[in-house]
């Protein structure tokens, strides 16, 4: 059957030739990944994905690269969380597309473009082609990677290509797992045929239901996970100098210079007025009242969840949520403070504890709590 060609994208060429799509990111000179690309990713996604004569995309890049990766200029603190929503569910709807999904690399494939490569199913690279996430030289990193490279190529060897942002070649890319394989340059387009050809001679609901198979461990951990690649990026990262230092350097042209200053961490304790404050403002945090039966009985307090402080360690990771403000609570505020020393150990960074206890809750806040 004759290609279809899509004529209305700016950013991409995409044509559909039943049973087989073919997404050509095209934004010279190095289809650098910007927001209007993204949006066009997923617009396309979602057509061809709602398409039952569809059962296989290939995935490429014009001209000399794939990719270098998603656009440097977007990481402004106006932008990033939107860049970064809008980059994420592109990558999600990879990862749950129910048609085999085949990358064909050459050129640059770098940071974002990488991350855009390695959740596809099957990838095929030249072996000339440059493989590499270089955002820690911007004192960024890339969440994708963080959240899912490991899987593919080992905790070393993803822990290396992240921290050091070290470029390595197609054939590399392939030995370490990256890469399906690594063909000659001039021997992409064949073997991305040969490959099309062998799955179209397969099933292509036996297919997607195989697909669902093999990553239905994986996807549930990777949703998860790149959630809170995204939030660390956003509410962390993004609010230490040398982030924003690297991307102004990198526009600038020149050396970042590091300072190494990062956000101050949150104070050990909380005073009951501020907490007040927070639940009349209606902000979202957890309050965990550490104290026995007992003192519940005699004086509760509205709201809270209730770990006993025995209980905390065998029950905080499955029922505390570590992104989440915990101001813990206690009588007089000396167990509420073992209690959030031990959280914060535990990666439970925005613990808290309540200055005083219930005890000063009483006497300050609400003279209707009994005091004991």
């Amino acid at each position: 059957m004759m290609a279809s060609p899509h004529i209305d994208y700016a950013r991409l060429a995409v044509e559909t030739s039943p049973p087989v799509a073919r997404i050509v990111l095209r934004h010279p000179p190095l289809n650098v990944i910007d927001i209007p690309m993204m949006e066009e990713l997923a617009r396309a996604q979602a057509e061809i994905e709602a398409r039952a004569d569809i059962s296989v995309i290939v995935l490429c890049g014009e001209g000399r690269a794939f990719s270098a990766g998603v656009d440097v200029a977007a990481h402004t603190p106006d932008k990033v969380e939107g860049l970064l929503q809008k980059f994420h569910a592109v990558i999600r709807a990879l990862v749950a597309s129910k048609k085999v999904t085949i990358a064909a690399i050459h050129g640059h494939c770098l940071g974002g473009g990488a991350e855009l490569a390695m959740v596809c199913d099957i990838v095929y690279s030249t072996a000339s082609a440059q493989w590499g996430f270089p955002e820690i030289k911007l004192g960024c990193y890339p969440p994708v990677a963080c959240t899912g490279l490991a899987a593919l190529v080992g905790q070393k060897w993803a822990a290396e290509l992240i921290l050091t942002g070290r470029t390595i070649s197609g054939s590399e890319a392939a030995q370490i797992g990256l890469a399906s394989r690594a063909v000659p340059d001039t021997e992409l387009d064949s073997t991305i045929d040969d490959e099309v050809k062998q799955l179209l001679r397969l099933s292509p609901s036996s297919l997607a239901i195989t697909k669902k198979a093999i990553y239905a461990w994986d996807a549930m951990h990777f949703d998860k996970g790149l959630a809170r690649a995204e939030k660390l990026y956003v509410e962390e990262l993004m609010k230490t100098s040398d982030a924003h230092e690297g991307i102004r350097a990198f526009l600038e042209k020149r050396e970042p210079v590091w300072t190494g200053k990062q956000k101050e961490p949150m104070d050990y304790e909380t005073t009951p007025q501020e907490v007040k404050a927070k639940l009349d403002a209606g902000e979202a945090f957890t309050l965990l009242d550490v104290r026995e039966p007992w003192e519940l009985a005699r004086s509760p307090m509205a709201g809270a969840q209730v770990i006993p402080m025995g209980d905390v360690p065998s029950r905080a990771h499955q029922e505390l949520d570590p992104e989440s403000h915990i101001v813990v609570v206690c009588h007089h505020g000396m167990r509420s403070m073992n209690v959030a020393v031990w959280l914060r150990q535990q990666g439970f960074e925005k613990a808290q504890s309540m200055r005083g206890g219930i005890d000063a809750w009483a006497r300050q806040i609400d003279r209707s709590v009994p005091t004991y």
